[in-house]
């Protein structure tokens, strides 16, 4: 019995059968709220075996000589290899989409609910402009900076967005990442440390080698001159307890980094009014 069911599953029937059943699943669990991605990627895989093994068991069987086999295999298996390598491309460009929409909702968000400390206190006749969080993560520095987004593999689905600042009077360069409100904030910044590494060593070491800053009446100076001290600023939405923060900062620390980790405490006092009379 199941020697039958196998031999119908891997018939150019049950194929042409099970492989668009199993694409339009796919895409169809992609249109659902929120989006299955996990899902679709399981049946693009599951519809791609099938051709794989479909085409094998027909190459086993094709009358032809060997070097017809191996162009013909080389042809098909390219083909599927191609389509299953760009459907799974596909899922990944919609999730990241997704996510980097809902972390704009989140930034939203929390610029409506948190009321501006001070900004309308009675004694002060120009009230203060109020600041978020993200807003000082993009403008605490009066350094030149390149701004990126990313959402790391992982089986939690976040986006983290980061800063490379360049400070070329002491030739020196440091990280701000932002994290919007999520419940496993701390995971994520023990994740942050690979991630840093990954980043440091992989796309912005390339992309430096090419950038070039020119101050008016000084030389052109390439951001590759720059040199990254280990110096790290952490902008998280979600409150975490001292101790985790210790436990945060030890760990960075092992790894040669300089954490420096900012939220509603910083946020407070940076839009007070005292703040802005010092």
């Amino acid at each position: 019995m199941a020697h039958i069911l196998l031999d119908f599953l891997f018939s150019w029937v049950g194929i042409g059968i099970l492989v668009p059943l199993g694409i339009g699943i796919g895409v169809g669990v992609m249109s659902c709220t929120p989006p299955e991605f996990q899902i679709a990627k399981v049946c693009f895989s599951i519809s791609a075996l099938l051709l794989v093994v479909g085409v094998a068991r027909w190459l086993i069987s094709f009358n032809a000589s060997e070097g017809e086999r191996i162009l013909f295999g080389l042809i098909m298996f390219g083909m599927i290899g191609v389509l299953w390598v760009e459907s799974w491309r596909w899922v990944y460009r919609k999730e990241a989409s997704l996510l980097a929409t809902q972390a704009t909702e989140n930034v939203s968000k929390t610029e409506k609910s948190d009321s501006p400390p001070f900004s309308n206190h009675p004694e002060h006749n120009n009230p203060v402009q109020y600041k978020s969080l993200h807003d000082l993560f993009m403008a605490d520095f009066p350094q030149t900076h390149i701004h990126h987004t990313l959402s790391p593999d992982s089986d939690k689905s976040y986006v983290i967005e980061y800063n490379v600042w360049g400070d070329f009077d002491t030739k020196t360069a440091f990280f701000s990442f932002y994290l919007p409100k999520y419940d496993y904030t701390f995971e994520i910044c023990e994740s942050l440390i690979p991630i840093y590494k990954n980043i440091l060593n992989g796309k912005i070491r390339g992309l430096l080698e090419g950038m070039i800053y020119h101050r008016p009446g000084d030389r052109e100076e390439s951001w590759a001159e720059l040199v990254f001290a280990g110096r790290i600023y952490i902008y998280h939405e979600t409150h975490m307890l001292r101790e985790k923060i210790d436990t945060l900062v030890a760990a960075y620390k092992k790894e040669g980094l300089s954490p420096q980790f900012r939220s509603k405490d910083y946020l407070i006092m940076r839009n007070s009014p005292l703040y802005e009379q010092r």
